[in-house]
C-alpha cells in the first residue's frame, strides 16, 4: 500500500478542465518531496495506456488538484493530482467542498484519452525527513491520444494486420494497447485486448 499516489499529465492548455485551472495547489511541500527525490522505475514507460477506473474503489482520496505551465514546454500546462490512503486524509474545508468535481474531471481525463506512461516508486517525506516503509507511487502522463472528436463523436480507425493492411469491414473506435489496473496495493499493465470488444 503506498501513503500517496501522485499523477502528472501533460497537455494542452486548452484540454485543463476548467475547475482546475482556477486551482493553487493545497500541499506544496509535499507534492514537490515526493515527486522527485530518489525515484525509482517501477514499470516500463509504455504508450497508448487506458487508466479507465483506476483507483475505483481502492481507498485512495483525492487530497489535493492543481495545474502550472510546463517547464519542459511552457506551451502545454501539467495537471497535478494527489491522492492519499483513507486512513491518512488531511484537507481543507475548502478543498472538501470541491472535491468532488475534481474527482470528476480526473476520471475523465483517465477516461477520454489514452496516454504514454511512465511510473516511479518514491519515498515519502514528513517534515523534511523520509519516513521508513511508507512509499509514494507517482505517474507521468503524456503523449495524449483523445478517444473523442470536439463534436463528442469516437475517434475512428481501422483494424490492421502484423503488415499495416487494413482488416474488418469497417473502422473502430479507438483502442488502448494496454490498461493499467490497481490492486491491492499492486499496479498492473495487462494487455487490452481486441477492439471489438467491450470495454
Amino acid at each position: 500500500m503506498f501513503r500517496l499516489i501522485f499523477f502528472r499529465f501533460l497537455m494542452k492548455r486548452e484540454h485543463v478542465p476548467a475547475a482546475i485551472l482556477q486551482r493553487k495547489r493545497e500541499q506544496e511541500a509535499a507534492v514537490e518531496r515526493t515527486a522527485y527525490v530518489d525515484r525509482k522505475p517501477l514499470l516500463p514507460p509504455t504508450e497508448n495506456c487506458s487508466l479507465r477506473g483506476l483507483l475505483a474503489d481502492t481507498g485512495y482520496v483525492l487530497v489535493d488538484a492543481f495545474c502550472q505551465p510546463a517547464k519542459e514546454n511552457p506551451t502545454q500546462m501539467t495537471v497535478h493530482f494527489l491522492f492519499a490512503s483513507r486512513n491518512n486524509v488531511e484537507m481543507s474545508e475548502e478543498f472538501a467542498a470541491v472535491a468532488g468535481e475534481l474527482e470528476a474531471d480526473f476520471e475523465y481525463l483517465c477516461s477520454a484519452a489514452f496516454w504514454g506512461m511512465m511510473t516511479h516508486v518514491n519515498p515519502f517525506f514528513q517534515d523534511g525527513q523520509p519516513v521508513a516503509g511508507e512509499r509514494v507511487l507517482a505517474f507521468s502522463l503524456n503523449k495524449r491520444v483523445p478517444r473523442y472528436k470536439q463534436n463528442g463523436e469516437p475517434e475512428l480507425r481501422w483494424r490492421r494486420n502484423g503488415a499495416g493492411e487494413k482488416i474488418g469491414e469497417h473502422t473502430v473506435p479507438l483502442w488502448p494497447d494496454y490498461k493499467v489496473r490497481f490492486h491491492e496495493g499492486h499496479l498492473f499493465l495487462d494487455p487490452a485486448g481486441q477492439p471489438d470488444e467491450e470495454e
